[in-house]
């Protein structure tokens, strides 16, 4: 009450709310990529919730009417409510089912917002208008996928004997509720970007699991992502260990030929029971093979907790303390300056550990936009750098911290529209598509493993090779790893030679130390 009658401290900073609603809009409603797996993610959360009601059937025809409530959706956002399923929208509106933005905004403010949306349609230019049409087309995708599966339990619901105002209920709690906060939501949401989502996404799971149904689907979960794993593992091990660990952490993965993958995205806070079918299939497998070590167990232990506190933690998770506890508007300074993103990986290749350092625009991986990359080395070498030499560190910039700006700005969206030039231009120069992972929307549901992460790990055993003493099982899979890479052409014969006797080195010297006197 204190809220609506806007006497408390439920406002959050104007200026941190204008980029946040910016960054939410382009990530989310804005993005058409969103559209894919918003709807997996509602969908699964929806069917694993609507589990612990006590209707025979509901799921399965549930399902069965998702097309028709899309179709009725869309009818009514774009004007014509026609037909039996608009009319179940408009019920659905008027007993307060449908979840989204919630403007509370003053009549002042109002009235701006209308004066301003008059002076565009009179005198913007027909550019502008196109493309306003678009976003509002995006837009109106975006929430009719977010309001299909609601629709279609609250029609059912009221068809298996729930009042309407019950049926409401159950849909707008079905996933996530966003229009629900507490007092200091909306300040909190305006520091922490989606942090209202992740508390009532916890939320919504504990009162889930409180059923004994939602709780045995649980452990099939785990069972079914172990089951999946080993699957993964029997077809191709060696491409399976390169998939990112983040991405088997938060997408059903199947492998198929030639180290490509089909990807189905898990929702927030359930793909904790994947997490923990994948850590005990690698520990299974580790044990089969006899290379399991007190620190794998340790790491997977530690894989399966990070992602539980991730599942309940209002801030996002990140990829380190400073990342959690910095607000959103600085996470992207914070990432480049420790050279991890989101998810714990390097932005950018580090300066190499075995020989000359070389300049900062060289330090990319094989995905970055060409674009960046032109422009960086164009501006090292017009202020005197080369290939091997650094101008300045003010001229010779990393293209890597470049796009992970202009990525943080554009959100989703702008990784889309990067996605989408680089796709044309490999096709106009090359006549060839380019790696799965930046086409558009095939990006979403299909993989292909990089050769990078097995040389990002070989470096880290590297770089922790004077703090950490090795077992003969993990020395000897560093070296198996090493010869790999060199095989594989990632390293030449100088490298492979200077990275071996680095490694041994500083073994060598750390059981030394650790020699009692």
């Amino acid at each position: 009450m204190r809220g609506l009658k806007n006497m408390g401290a439920e406002k959050g900073l104007r200026f941190l709310d204008n980029i946040n609603t910016w960054l939410r809009a382009v990530n989310t409603m804005l993005n058409p990529e969103f559209i894919l797996t918003n709807f997996e993610r509602d969908l699964q959360t929806a069917l694993i919730n609507i589990s612990g009601e006590q209707v025979k059937g509901l799921k399965r025809k549930v399902v069965k009417d998702i097309p028709k409530a899309m179709k009725g959706i869309m009818s009514e956002l774009r004007g014509e409510g026609e037909g039996e399923w608009a009319d179940h929208f408009q019920s659905f509106k008027a007993e307060g089912a449908k979840t989204g933005w919630y403007d509370n905004t003053s009549l002042e403010e109002k009235q701006k917002q209308f004066e301003k949306k008059i002076r565009f349609y009179s005198k913007g230019s027909k550019w502008a208008q196109m493309a306003k049409a678009t976003t509002d087309f995006i837009w109106d995708l975006n929430e009719t996928v977010e309001n299909a599966v609601r629709l279609a339990a609250y029609k059912n619901a009221i068809d298996a004997g729930y009042t309407r105002k019950q049926a409401a209920n159950l849909a707008k709690n079905l996933t996530v509720n966003f229009n629900k906060k507490g007092e200091i939501g909306a300040a909190l949401n305006s520091w922490y970007l989606f942090s209202n989502a992740g508390i009532q996404g916890g939320a919504r799971l504990v009162t889930a699991l409180k059923s004994p149904k939602v709780q045995k689907l649980a452990v099939g979960l785990v069972a079914f992502s172990f089951l999946l794993d080993m699957y993964n593992r029997w077809y191709d091990e060696d491409e399976y260990e390169k998939i990112p660990e983040y991405i088997r952490d938060t997408n059903y993965v199947l492998m198929m030929p030639n180290g490509k993958y089909l990807m189905i995205k898990l929702p927030y806070g359930y793909n904790v029971f994947n997490v923990m079918g994948n850590a005990f299939a690698e520990v299974y497998d580790m044990m089969g093979e006899k290379r399991t070590t007190s620190r794998e167990l340790l790491h997977q232990g530690g894989r399966i907790m990070s992602n539980l506190v991730d599942a309940f933690n209002p801030l996002g998770n990140s990829g380190s303390v400073i990342q959690l506890i910095m607000p959103t508007i600085f996470d992207p300074l914070a990432q480049i300056g420790e050279n991890k993103n989101f998810f714990g990986d390097p932005i950018r290749k580090d300066q190499p550990a075995y020989g000359t350092k070389v300049p900062e625009s060289q330090l990319y991986f094989k995905g970055v936009n060409p674009l960046t990359r032109a422009f960086t080395d164009w501006l090292n070498r017009a202020f005197g750098g080369s290939e091997v030499k650094q101008s300045s560190k003010y001229t010779d910039i990393n293209p890597e911290n470049i796009d992970h700006l202009i990525e943080y700005i554009g959100g989703g969206l702008g990784r889309m529209l990067a996605n989408t030039i680089t796709t044309g231009m490999s096709l106009i120069k090359e006549s060839k598509l380019p790696d799965l992972n930046k086409i558009p929307f095939v990006r979403k549901v299909v993989g292909e493993t990089t050769d990078w992460t097995e040389t990002q790990k070989l470096y880290g055993m590297l770089e922790e090779a004077g703090r950490t003493e090795y077992t003969e099982t993990e020395k000897e899979q560093f070296y198996n790893d090493l010869a790999a890479a060199f095989e594989n052409g990632l390293i030449d014969k100088t490298q492979y030679r200077r990275v071996r006797s680095m490694f041994n080195n500083a073994q060598a010297k750390l059981q030394q130390s650790l020699q009692p006197q």
